[in-house]
């Protein structure tokens, strides 16, 4: 791929536009309709379709936050350690104060670490957790069946009441 293919790509990627990417990397075209036919037909190059499909799935996964970053982050406002910017009224006006987590906000981090952590990373947990609700279905469906018993019951008894 030449210097000005790359330099295509990237202003692509960049502005998603084919014309202005093709005119930013091809400085000496001038005509809007000839860059936009030659940007379509660079894009039909497999080295620079691969060259961009990699690039953006690397900007992809640089935007998406990972799991340890999730659980860094939890954990930093669980520690108090990230601040947050509130804005305050005081004699001399309004003023921007950057404040620490509030007790709830620290509890709130501390069970989604729980939730992840405890269950992310126990599979003994997740099976005893399985197991109990496991069994509640089973309480329930046994509750159901003896209540539709007791009903049948009852209304066996309400006849022989009636023919009496």
């Amino acid at each position: 791929m030449t210097d000005n293919q790359k330099a295509f790509a990237d202003e692509l990627i960049r502005t998603g536009n084919i014309t202005q990417s093709y005119l930013n990397a091809y400085p000496n075209v001038k005509n809007a309709n000839t860059a936009g036919v030659n940007g379509h037909n660079l894009l039909k190059n497999p080295k620079i379709k691969t060259y961009v499909d990699k690039r953006l799935e690397l900007l992809k996964k640089q935007s998406i936050a990972e799991q340890d970053e999730v659980l860094q982050f939890y954990t930093s406002v669980l520690r108090a350690e990230e601040l947050e910017e509130v804005v305050i009224s005081s004699p001399l006006g309004v003023e921007t104060v950057e404040k620490k987590p509030d007790i709830s906000d620290r509890q709130r981090a501390g069970e989604e670490l729980l939730k992840r952590y405890m269950l992310g990373n126990n599979q003994v947990l997740k099976d005893k957790l399985l197991e109990v609700q496991i069994q509640k279905l089973i309480k329930e469906m046994e509750s159901d069946t003896n209540t539709e018993d007791r009903l049948a019951e009852y209304f066996s008894k309400l006849d022989g009441a009636f023919d009496e």
